[in-house]
């Protein structure tokens, strides 16, 4: 009888962390990589499109290296679970750049991984 009482603690238990939102530090990790693998697939682009040439253009333009770029101080606004078990967010978060910072408030999807939670492209419907 205690073997199954703590058996049915333990699934409990791992139900209420699935259903639970991403805490802020989750979902700024997320952000901050889907801002770094977009800007990798733009310097990808000019690469492909003006080799070398193209990419020192961006960087004399102000665009920083994927790695220079921080998701500083996000808050979470809004918060709402999916039936597909992702979640929208509403965030807002400082985007830091070695040359300047910005706030920036936008609504993103996030998916449940293996290793955590990734931001997907974000789907209103």
């Amino acid at each position: 009888m205690n073997r199954l009482l703590a058996v049915l603690i333990i699934a409990a238990a791992g139900l209420v962390a699935c259903s639970q939102s991403p805490d802020t530090a989750t979902v700024a990790k997320a952000v901050q990589h889907q801002v770094r693998a977009n800007l990798t697939d733009v310097n990808t682009l000019a690469g492909r499109l003006g080799g070398e040439s193209a990419q020192q253009a961006l960087r004399a333009l102000g665009a920083p290296e994927p790695d220079e770029i921080t998701v500083e101080h996000l808050e979470i606004l809004e918060s709402k679970r999916l039936d597909n078990g992702d979640y929208t967010l509403k965030v807002h978060y400082d985007l830091v750049t070695p040359a300047n910072s910005r706030g920036v408030t936008r609504t993103i999807q996030l998916r449940a991984v293996d290793d955590g939670w990734q931001a997907v492209d974000y789907d209103p419907a």
